[in-house]
């Protein structure tokens, strides 16, 4: 992942404490600089396969109903717009809003 330069591309210090009020402790005492260099330094958690794994199971077998479809568009979307593989937005929401949901997620590869 391209993590730098996301984080290097982020235009305003507020867009970056925002962004940086979630994954860094004590954000509001470190410059800009290092608040680019912490999240930089934390990113690779939230990418780590076995994490993705683990927080896709819970989106998929949630209890909350809104989780679970929610989560199947989004990672949708994502992954269709990945690499150019695009969908469109009309045909896809219809897609996940009109399959039958299921309690068990179906495995997923990553």
């Amino acid at each position: 992942m391209k993590l730098a330069n996301v984080i290097d591309n982020i235009g305003t210090i507020t867009e970056l404490k925002r962004i940086a009020s979630a994954y860094v402790i004590d954000y509001r005492n470190l410059s800009d600089e290092e608040l680019k260099s912490a999240l930089t330094k934390t990113g690779p958690q939230y990418y780590f396969k076995e994490n993705l794994r683990r927080t896709l199971n819970e989106l998929f077998l949630s209890d909350n109903r809104n989780h679970r479809i929610i989560s199947n568009l989004i990672l949708k979307i994502v992954l269709l717009q990945k690499d150019d593989f695009l969908s469109p937005k009309k045909e896809t929401e219809e897609e996940i809003i009109t399959s039958p949901l299921k309690k068990t997620a179906p495995f997923l590869p990553i």
